[in-house]
């Protein structure tokens, strides 16, 4: 439905466009158009599309009017209503002369400048990734162990894991077993007990040992009882950015990640490594993570991490 001559749009005469999205919980009603419910059109060929909300906007329209056009009709959006030109001095009906008594005069357009685009929900009017996102996702508090996963030198695929990990959202045999999808949840790893996430990653053997292999480097030989205890002991002594806690950090999410594939490895490709050769792959990609950091403090104990994992004191540079 249309208020106005598209033909005489296309030419660029168009001076306001209200528009109105059709969908589900998007629908806008009649009577006054709110600031929310407003999208601009300027004259000279070129739209400058000012956006108050997300929730009624669905994509971010720009350039030509022709474009725009097109554009809105790709989307469902349907016209309320228009102006022939913003240069005529006399309003040609209701609606555009409440449309444009309603427009805070920063967002009214000139012919005599450059159309533009501004993005409303950052202060610089820039449009961000982070500015979108935080609009349209659901806000909720950070969990006690976000800076467990997610800090600094985090790897993400490791992190990615360790995440699901914690969650208990693994696709371990037993919970594919529920989904129906394969007749036995038996541990490939140790083919004696039912393949759980606390199973693969605490109770078995395999894991405890490369866990304490892995924490001796550390310094430390705190035991892997079960992912409540270890999340709390990673929290209290490997917090902030000291050298030891970062390497703590990553030493358990590498251990997730590589058991993870080993378990893998074994069901697709019917192939196992061994503890040494796991241990090996942990530790050489560690020292490469390691080995790019600077800034770190200089003492003692971090010169004795080095040397146990091999990494080159480089990481002593100042950042």
């Amino acid at each position: 439905m249309s208020a106005f001559d598209e033909d005489e749009a296309k030419k660029g005469q168009l001076g306001w466009v209200h528009i109105k999205v059709r969908g589900e919980h998007h629908s806008l009603t009649g009577g006054r158009p709110t600031n929310e419910e407003l999208a601009y059109g300027a004259t000279g060929g070129h739209a400058k599309i000012i956006y108050e909300s997300v929730q009624h906007t669905h994509a971010l329209l720009a350039g030509t009017f022709t474009q725009f056009l097109d554009q809105a009709r790709s989307l469902q959006l349907s016209w309320a209503s228009g102006l022939d030109a913003l240069a005529s001095p006399r309003c040609r009906n209701s609606v555009t002369r409440e449309i444009i008594q309603h427009t805070p005069a920063s967002l009214i357009p000139h012919i005599d400048q450059e159309d533009t685009v501004r993005w409303n929900l950052s202060a610089n009017g820039q449009f961000s990734i982070q500015s979108a996102w935080n609009a349209i996702r659901r806000q909720r508090p950070h969990v006690s162990w976000v800076k467990v996963v997610w800090f600094k030198h985090a790897v993400p695929r490791w992190a990615i894991i360790q995440w699901l990990a914690i969650l208990g959202r693994l696709s371990t045999l037993d919970r594919v077993q529920k989904w129906g999808i394969v007749a036995s949840a038996q541990c490939v790893l140790c083919s004696t007990t039912l393949e759980t996430c606390e199973h693969l990653f605490f109770h078995f053997s395999y894991s405890s040992q490369l866990w304490q292999n892995i924490q001796r480097r550390n310094r430390s030989l705190y035991p892997l009882l079960d992912m409540a205890h270890i999340i709390d002991w990673l929290q209290k002594h490997a917090s902030g950015s000291l050298f030891g806690g970062l390497l703590s950090k990553l030493s358990f999410a590498a251990l997730l990640y590589y058991v993870w594939g080993e378990t893998n490895m074994r069901i697709f490709q019917h192939h196992s490594g061994s503890l040494l050769q796991l241990e090996a792959q942990i530790s050489t990609d560690i020292r490469a993570c390691a080995s790019s950091w600077r800034g770190i403090k200089k003492t003692d104990v971090n010169l004795a991490l080095c040397a146990v994992w091999n990494i080159p004191h480089r990481v002593f540079d100042r950042a």
